[in-house]
């Protein structure tokens, strides 16, 4: 796949709907400015001794951020197949609402965070394990390399698992929007064989956004209502281009 290629495409799609691309993702962006506000507020109390009413509201506006995130996400991926907005982007924002991808997404969401929450543990006691291990007949060096090795190779491990769930609510989509029965693990398993052998192409593909992370920095988050509508059209653009790579092979 040409991931210059598809980088131009989205950026072309959001300077010619700019309007509709930055109304689309506002919400989520200024709802995730809240969270992080909240959850500095609540790491600020010492030893956890937040309002209640403090926690509650963090839990509602990650909730909502999911809402619209989703949505809009969704919402893309019509977009560019249809190469235009396929309706009006503050209506858009709840399109994740629809009873037939709301609970999929949330069950597809909390399955690929037990498995990350899984693979995360696993690969810590592993580390531990490997760091209770001592032989007077190794020497302390070869130890220390040892335990450095396995932790960069775990965290390497760990984040290939991560990417190979993340087309899993994409692909759930698309089954649903095709009138094909598709369970949430399968959803996920889908996902494992669209995202094998392209896992290292999809880091390069997100790090070559890390300029426009810094302008987001820079500019105290203004610039995020132009990166984040292009940087999540690009990644959706990427889905199809992947998609339609894996149907053409015939998988």
């Amino acid at each position: 796949m040409n991931r210059k290629l598809i980088k131009k495409e989205a950026k072309d799609f959001v300077r010619q709907n700019l309007k509709y691309s930055i109304s689309l993702w506002s919400l989520t962006i200024v709802l995730s400015y809240i969270s992080g506000t909240i959850g500095y507020k609540i790491d600020a109390y010492i030893d956890g001794d937040a309002p209640l009413t403090l926690n509650i509201l963090s839990l509602l506006v990650a909730i909502a951020v999911f809402i619209t995130r989703s949505s809009a996400n969704y919402v893309t991926l019509d977009n560019l197949r249809f190469g235009r907005p396929t309706g009006k982007a503050f209506q858009q924002q709840s399109e994740i609402l629809s009873s037939q991808y709301f609970w999929p997404n949330v069950g597809i969401s909390l399955i690929v965070g037990a498995y990350m929450i899984f693979w995360g543990i696993l690969f810590a006691l592993c580390v531990l394990v490997l760091s209770f291990i001592s032989s007077p007949n190794i020497p302390n060096w070869l130890s220390v390399s040892l335990i450095v090795i396995f932790a960069i190779g775990g965290v390497i491990l760990y984040t290939s698992k991560v990417i190979s769930y993340i087309q899993a609510t994409n692909v759930y989509k698309d089954a649903i929007d095709n009138g094909i029965k598709l369970s949430w693990r399968q959803a996920i398993k889908r996902s494992q064989v669209l995202m094998y052998g392209r896992k290292l192409d999809y880091v390069i593909f997100n790090l070559s956004f890390v300029l426009w992370g810094l302008l987001v920095l820079v500019t105290l988050g203004l610039a995020s209502f132009y990166v984040l509508p292009y940087m999540q059209t690009a990644n959706q653009n990427y889905y199809i281009k992947l998609r339609e790579e894996k149907l053409t092979a015939g998988l």
